[in-house]
């Protein structure tokens, strides 16, 4: 059955790396898309109740999903909130709607702000999905987020949506402040697992409006196998990056320190470990 959906144009305001925000900024031609059956029927007496009884078949509520850019690009601990909207169709008798997420990641937060709301005919309720990565998180590319909505008096009665979701194995570490010790975007201990093919990267980033306008900003101090800063070039001015290249999981487990190479009241036992298997950032790296 054929559903509308509603796209609308938004853009990321401009914050810090690790909160990434996206609102309304103007609205695209409708673009028609398909939907499948909302609940396939399954041949299996686990899911049919009494064998041999058929489960209900599902109905397509006349409820549509309005979304921006349906595809979601994250690095590791990031943090995105992306609104979206429900819109209850001419032929919606009107009555509250369930809204819930059907799948989850390992070490990745996802989340709704409402489980429901209540809609009238030709109505629209936004709601706000969050997705925040952790220094543990998975990297992976189009993996789905799965939506559900469907109407109380009948949970027949069901629409569905999905975002992709890309994971990128890159984390960066910004320094916030000139203060000391710095202020970072990150915790002084960093564990991230393993990451096939090509691996993680670390990026240090200056974060500062003004740290290093001087040319005396921060040169990031670290050892293998990530690489030392050039001493005599390598310091950051405002948003100015130092890209390091990525630690693959042939280097085994591994950790590297980090911290501003000129200020010795930084060093205060930052480090980063790589490839670790699940539980082992248990120990060493804190929430």
């Amino acid at each position: 059955m054929k559903i509308l959906f509603l796209l609308i144009m938004t853009a990321c305001l401009d914050k810090p790396v690790g909160s990434l925000n996206i609102e309304e900024e103007e609205v695209k031609p409708v673009i028609e898309s398909t939907t499948t059956t909302l609940k396939e029927s399954d041949d299996s007496d686990e899911d049919h109740g009494e064998p041999g009884e058929d489960a209900p078949p599902s109905e397509s509520a006349p409820i549509v999903f309005e979304v921006s850019n349906p595809n979601i690009e994250l690095n590791l601990n990031e943090e995105v909130m992306i609104p979206f909207s429900l819109k209850a169709l001419e032929t919606f008798p009107g009555g509250s709607v369930n809204i819930s997420l059907e799948n989850s990641f390992d070490d990745i937060e996802v989340s709704l702000d409402k489980a429901s709301i209540e809609l009238s005919a030709n109505e629209s309720k936004e709601v706000t999905l969050r997705i925040k990565t952790k220094d543990m998180s998975p990297s992976f590319k189009n993996e789905k987020v799965k939506l559900l909505a469907s109407i109380s008096s009948n949970s027949n009665n069901e629409t569905r949506f999905e975002f992709n979701l890309t994971v990128e194995a890159t984390l960066i570490i910004g320094v916030l402040s000139d203060a000391v010790p710095h202020d970072y975007n990150v915790k002084d201990k960093i564990c991230l697992r393993e990451h096939s093919g090509e691996g993680v990267r670390i990026i240090y980033k200056n974060m500062t409006m003004d740290f290093g306008q001087d040319g005396r900003g921060p040169c990031m101090h670290t050892d293998p196998p990530l690489r030392h800063c050039t001493t005599s070039t390598g310091r950051l001015k405002p948003g100015e990056e130092y890209i390091q290249e990525r630690v693959k999981a042939s280097s085994g487990k591994v950790d590297s320190t980090f911290y501003n190479h000129f200020e010795s009241g930084d060093t205060v036992g930052r480090k980063i470990y790589f490839n670790l298997d699940a539980g082992d950032e248990k120990g060493l790296c804190t929430e």
